[in-house]
């Protein structure tokens, strides 16, 4: 986990995460992680961009999903990116529009 503020330059933060998921059997071992990046346009509007994954170390039993669900597989790839754009009414409360992901994608 890292995190820092990019106030040095323009008001923002970014974030990244990575983690190891060991398992002794099936499923498949994954690599997790997530990228974030988020600016403040005004005083009260601002926006954040996130990129979130797991990656499969391919190193389960292959078992045919025959379910068709990408999470019911012993391994399998997964990556996501979330935007929103937000206003901040008062110090402690805002509002947040998530913009649907169009570009989740499910490897296999």
């Amino acid at each position: 986990m890292y995190g820092r503020s990019l106030s040095n330059w323009f008001p923002g933060y970014v974030n990244f995460e990575a983690g190891y998921r060991y398992r002794a059997e099936a499923p498949s071992d994954e690599f997790r992680y997530l990228a974030e990046i988020g600016v403040d346009i005004t005083e009260r509007l601002y926006v954040r961009a996130k990129l979130d994954g797991i990656n499969s170390m391919n190193n389960a039993d292959t078992v045919a999903n025959i379910s068709g669900n990408p999470t019911a597989g012993n391994q399998f790839d997964l990556q996501k990116l979330d935007t929103a754009l937000g206003y901040k009414l008062t110090g402690k409360w805002g509002w947040n529009l998530a913009i649907p992901d169009a570009s989740c994608k499910e490897h296999g």
